[in-house]
């Protein structure tokens, strides 16, 4: 993320209601965060990030973990 900083003007993550440290740590980074309360699924995350950019161009990412 600190290094995306140098190529684009705004970072802005979804958190989809997960349970781990994503929303904070990446604030302290510099992006803008959105939090889903609940997981809302995949795209609801995509439209709610697709709401809030203004740029022509996005790139997005997906980042799931799970634990086996």
């Amino acid at each position: 993320m600190l290094l995306t900083r140098h190529y684009v003007d705004e970072v802005i993550v979804v958190d989809d209601g997960s349970s781990d440290n994503t929303a904070k740590i990446a604030e302290m980074a510099g992006a803008r965060v959105i939090v889903h309360p609940r997981n809302r699924g995949k795209g609801a995350a995509l439209r709610t990030g697709g709401k809030v950019q203004h740029c022509e161009q996005a790139l997005m990412l997906q980042r799931t973990h799970t634990s086996s």
